[in-house]
């Protein structure tokens, strides 16, 4: 899946998820959200600093809460310290 991203001026910015990461990938270490949604400034974080493979979705039994899920369990523990600090009540 590719988004374009809007930067400031004239220029854009394509955007790619890495192979096997995005939206609908589950992998064994999850992270729960609470919400249902996902800061999309914690994807971009994720492909620029995650190594390993990851993705999110929405749970189907709890009102749709959004999980973030990854491959490796220092990744998830990574992308936990940094995004659920400052972004979680966001």
């Amino acid at each position: 899946m590719e988004l374009t991203l809007p930067k400031r001026g004239r220029r854009e910015k394509k955007f790619e998820y890495p192979p096997g990461c995005g939206y609908k990938k589950v992998y064994k270490h999850y992270v729960p959200l609470g919400r249902e949604s996902l800061n999309f400034e914690a994807v971009i974080w994720a492909v620029e600093h995650l190594k390993k493979k990851w993705g999110w979705y929405f749970e189907q039994d709890t009102h749709g809460n959004c999980v973030m899920t990854f491959e490796d369990p220092e990744e998830m523990m990574l992308w936990a310290l940094r995004w659920q600090a400052d972004h979680r009540n966001k």
